[in-house]
């Protein structure tokens, strides 16, 4: 199989343009024909920031596991040679192609050890969504559209879960807690399946696109959204590097 390799060193832009989308119309299933792959690896170029300290005042017994009295909170994560962990890529303007990927159950984030876990995510638009608690202590998970509050729920007990819906359109949503003030998490409502969340050194890859030429972007919490223009060709693999800066 042949391939086509880019490289590209992006400049920073508004995090708002990574949660817009080219798409007008609702994404339709169907079947692709000669399909492209895209991957690749993104990669941090810089000095990494140290982590954020919180101090741990509440909730000791579970907050605070191994007695330091601090959490830090890494501001990129860094995974073998300068990859990037937990950075968003997707492929904006694709409103036909592949099927989503089958999940077992309701997409969910967990307060667990006082953190959000998974730390980033990826779901369906308007998708059913779950706030759980794995905690024995009193979580308040509070979401939020840039500054607009999208919900707000007090989970008083391990073992709750509640059940919202994602945005209709694309947003990026971020997840706080006010009990805790140091979690953090981030869930991106895409409107098409054509994306993918790095892994271990910054690894991605996203298969059967419909050929043709397309806006990637990709979006990491502490570096913000970035975008490059990308041709897939039918039946080829196009290899995207990717180096981050701040």
């Amino acid at each position: 199989m042949l391939q086509n390799k880019k490289m590209w060193l992006i400049l920073p832009i508004m995090v708002i343009t990574f949660m817009g989308s080219l798409s007008t119309q609702a994404y339709e299933v169907i079947e692709v024909k000669d399909g492209g792959t895209l991957e690749g690896k993104v990669i941090f170029k810089g000095t990494v920031p140290p982590p954020k300290e919180a101090v741990i005042t509440k909730d000791k017994e579970v907050c605070d596991k191994d007695g330091t009295g601090i959490k830090k909170l890494p501001q990129i994560r860094i995974s073998g040679d300068s990859g990037v962990l937990n950075a968003i890529v997707f492929i904006d303007g694709i409103s036909k192609g592949k099927d989503w990927l089958k999940r077992e159950g309701i997409p969910f984030i967990d307060n667990k050890n006082c953190e959000f876990d998974p730390y980033v995510q990826v779901v369906p638009t308007g998708t059913d969504f779950e706030v759980v608690n794995s905690d024995p202590v009193l979580h308040n998970t509070h979401s939020f559209i840039d500054k607009r509050t999208l919900f707000n729920l007090a989970l008083p007990n391990q073992g709750m879960r509640i059940k919202r819906s994602m945005p209709k359109k694309p947003e990026l949503v971020r997840f706080e807690c006010d009990a805790h003030g140091w979690m953090l998490g981030w869930v991106y409502a895409s409107d098409n399946p054509y994306y993918a969340v790095t892994g271990e050194g910054g690894a991605f890859k996203i298969e059967n696109i419909p050929p043709g030429t397309y806006k990637v972007k990709v979006w990491q919490d502490y570096v913000g959204a970035k975008e490059q223009e990308v041709t897939i060709e039918a039946g080829k693999t196009t290899t995207l590097n990717v180096e981050l800066t701040k």
